[in-house]
Order: structure tokens, then sequence, then C-alpha cells
């Protein structure tokens, strides 16, 4: 009786496990993005999606910064071109798709637009999905893959970290697709002219991110001691 038991146990834990690692295995997917960014201060930029199982709406957004402008865009789904509707919200940017999805398991999905930027240390804004996109079962990497090139080889980019490649080549893995990427040129150190007015256009958003990232930076500066103060108590108790 005692083997019987131990052996559907194992069992219903082998079914388990082969089912987690299926799901996991469905819900995988991937990003690759590079964004050419030339001597004129404008970007080309690509996005690759490969998503399983792909969502059956969608909808891509993108958030408007100052000095840059997104143009061209264009959306194949599975070679296709995406007709859809473009939109606004604030400083978001939208575009959803008005056709029925095909059906199917996988997205296999194209971006491609331009960003023309008025100030050669504007921002290069991203399109991305609405939807998250799923993480690889045991990966500690991130599934979106990031590759900014400059034509010049004297640009950086300053936001999200990434590593340098190569004179012009910075390239990161990340777990989510970056709002937009910073860049700068070293020619902007030496006063390099614009075309752009920030204080006549409207104001790019960061989506809260800023106080955000200083309301954690203001908890944990109250929480650190506090814990410490705790802490310090406890061991005297104990003693």
């Amino acid at each position: 009786m005692g083997r019987t038991l131990a052996g559907l146990l194992a069992l219903l834990a082998l079914v388990a496990t082969s089912t987690r690692g299926a799901a996991a295995q469905a819900a995988s997917g991937s990003v690759d993005i590079v964004v050419s960014v030339d001597s004129g201060g404008s970007a080309q930029v690509e996005e690759r999606y490969v998503l399983t199982p792909g969502p059956a709406a969608l909808e891509l957004r993108a958030l408007s910064r100052r000095c840059a402008e997104l143009l061209n865009l264009r959306v194949e789904r599975r070679g296709t071109d995406v007709l859809g509707v473009h939109g606004s919200d604030g400083p978001w940017l939208s575009f959803r798709d008005t056709a029925t999805a095909p059906g199917g398991d996988t997205l296999r999905l194209v971006v491609r637009y331009e960003v023309r930027r008025r100030d050669r240390s504007a921002d290069v804004p991203l399109w991305h999905l609405t939807t998250p996109i799923p993480q690889r079962d045991g990966e500690r990497e991130g599934t979106v893959s990031l590759l900014v090139r400059f034509a010049d080889g004297d640009g950086r980019l300053a936001f999200p970290h990434a590593t340098r490649d190569a004179t012009g080549a910075w390239s990161g893995r990340y777990v989510a697709i970056p709002s937009f990427v910073s860049v700068s040129h070293d020619a902007d150190v030496a006063g390099a002219p614009s075309d752009c007015d920030p204080s006549a256009l409207p104001p790019g958003d960061d989506g809260g991110l800023v106080w955000r990232f200083f309301l954690l930076i203001g908890i944990m500066v109250a929480w650190v001691p506090l814990y410490l103060a705790w802490a310090r108590r406890s061991v005297e108790g104990d003693a």
C-alpha cells in the first residue's frame, strides 16, 4: 500500500512538473530591437517579436519625447501588413489593429519606423506591445535584446544600461522593452546646433517613473534605519 501511494504521488508530481514545463515553454517569447542612428540624428528602428501564444488583439504604444517625432510606422504580422488605427492619450501614442487576428499559437511580428530627432541629444522612443512579454523558464537574462548602432561612431547610449561592444555599438538584454533609449554624441559637448525649441513643444512624459524612483529611494532610506534599530533591540532582548 505504501509503495502504491508513493508511486502515485511520484506520478502526480511528474505530471505536474511536465505541465508546468510545457506551460512555461508555451509562454516563452523573444524580442530583438535594432536602433540605427545616422549622422544626421535620425534613427531607424526595427523590432522583431516571436511570442507564443500570440495575443488575439494587437495594440502598440509609444511614449512621446521632446524633440523626437515618430514617422513611417509599418507593422507586419506573419509577413502581412497590419492596417491599424492611430491614436493618442496625453503623451502616449497608440496603434491598434482593425482586422480580426489570424489564428495560431505563435505571433511573429515585425515593427519598423523612423524617429526624427530634432536635437542630437534627443531620446529615441520605442513602440512596444501593451501585453507583457512572457519570460523563458529558468533564464536569468531578459528576453528583450537591444542593439544601438551609431553611423558616425561618436555616439553613446546613456539609457538603459548597456555594454559597448565596438566603436559606435551598444547592446543589452532586458525583461521588458524600455519606453525610450537616451542617446548622445560627442559633438553635443562642442555645442552642436539644434532646430528644436523644447519650450515650444509639449513636454514628454516618463509615465511617473521619476517620482516612483524617488519614492522608492525615500522608503529605503526610512526603512533601513528602522530595521537596524529593531534588529539591535531584538539581539539585546535575547541577550
